[in-house]
């Protein structure tokens, strides 16, 4: 399926017809088939995944903005196209940093938020930030990116589910991450209240997740829940679908009004 966005085309699959939509966003250098191992296992629940704007089989126009409003915007009107007034997202990663200008703009159209192995207050060190911007400047991109992924294994991952990752790395242009790596900049800005039920899901094995990124969900959320898996990788829907869609569906299950 696909839709028009100010001239570019947007690609997105939707499945099942019952309870709450779901919308899943996924994260940079990424695209939407990273669900498609957890939609096996979410029966008739109606779901939607999407590839943002420069990502999988959407459109990858050069010579505009690429940055979290655009997508968060492009999102909104994903929603307005198929008819769904609000929906549970379920972020991963960057997308996370995209839902939380969505959160920003548009809270009525979010019934509650699930993150993935994503943070809402990011930010980048000195030291990433130099090394992103260096990166995306390479006049050899694409084959570094491709030597990158060869030899950064993921071992919780099988060959074909590492194939999919690297994939996703290797065809996201550099002109792209540039638009993310400066939403990162600029991610402070939005402090926003999380009014919504939000389920946050992390795993231990990161210097990623801190005791600050907990405090800072438990003050800007009113109704949180907390997951911290062992040993899995930050593609975890990827890892460990069924575990995932579990937590999933017992949040939504504690939620009647969703």
């Amino acid at each position: 399926m696909e839709f028009e966005y100010k001239g570019h085309t947007i690609k997105y699959q939707s499945q099942g017809s019952l309870g709450t939509p779901m919308v899943c966003v996924h994260g940079a250098s990424s695209d939407r088939r990273i669900w498609n191992s957890m939609l096996n296992l979410a029966g008739n629940q109606r779901i939607i995944t999407l590839d943002l704007l420069g990502h999988g089989e959407s459109d990858q126009p050069e010579g505009i903005e690429y940055d979290d409003t655009l997508w968060a915007n492009s999102t909104e009107a994903l929603l307005d196209k198929i008819g769904i007034e609000k929906a549970v997202f379920v972020t991963h990663s960057y997308g996370v940093v995209i839902m939380k200008r969505f959160y920003s703009l548009f809270p009525e159209r979010v019934s509650a938020w699930v993150l993935l192995d994503g943070k809402v207050n990011m930010a980048l060190s000195k030291g990433v930030h130099e090394w992103m911007t260096q990166t995306l400047q390479r006049s050899d991109y694409t084959e570094f990116m491709k030597n990158l992924q060869a030899s950064h294994k993921d071992p919780f991952l099988s060959e074909a589910a590492q194939d999919l990752v690297a994939q996703g790395a290797v065809t996201t242009p550099s002109y792209v991450l540039k638009g993310q790596l400066h939403s990162l900049l600029k991610n402070h800005l939005y402090d926003i209240h999380i009014e919504v039920p939000v389920l946050a899901v992390y795993r231990n094995n990161t210097c990623d997740w801190t005791e600050g990124d907990e405090v800072y969900l438990k003050e800007h959320t009113q109704d949180l829940e907390l997951h911290v898996m062992d040993e899995t990788s930050h593609f975890m829907m990827l890892h460990q679908p069924t575990a995932v869609w579990g937590l999933i569906e017992k949040f939504i299950k504690r939620h009647p009004s969703l």
